[in-house]
């Protein structure tokens, strides 16, 4: 897939996927000289990693016969300052299957692709990932 990215100036960026057109913008934090009105680049890579581990969790509960499960959650970015990145992804996410297709299996099942989603598997080693998924 392709992408257009526009420094915008102010700290502010634009980037459009050029499937959809659809456009996302990013502005840094207050605490790194931004304005803060938008999520940083550094939150879209929590969100992205979190974000993915539903997005598989759903393909796969979906092939087994699942098509719509509910999950919800949060999640808290922690970052370093020597060097400045994120350091941790800490959160949860809940997960509610239907009754008769949730079982110890299935949620193992769950939680171990979530872990190979491709986010999880593409950013460095030493960013912790504390995902804890809970079924409801």
């Amino acid at each position: 897939m392709k992408y257009n990215f526009n420094y915008s100036g102010k700290l502010n960026c634009k980037v459009e996927h050029l499937g959809n057109h659809k456009i996302i913008e990013t502005d840094a934090p207050k605490d790194n000289n931004g304005r803060g009105e938008a999520f940083s680049p550094t939150d879209l890579l929590a969100s992205s990693l979190v974000t993915c581990m539903m997005t598989i969790m759903g393909i796969h509960a979906s092939k087994k016969g699942m098509p719509e499960i509910e999950m919800e959650g949060s999640f808290e970015k922690v970052m370093s300052s020597n060097p400045r990145r994120v350091q941790e992804v800490n959160g949860h996410i809940n997960v509610t299957l239907p009754k008769d297709k949730d079982s110890e299996s299935v949620r193992e099942f769950l939680v171990e692709k979530a872990h190979q989603c491709p986010v999880a598997l593409s950013v460095h080693p030493e960013l912790v990932q504390k995902i804890d998924i809970n079924f409801l």
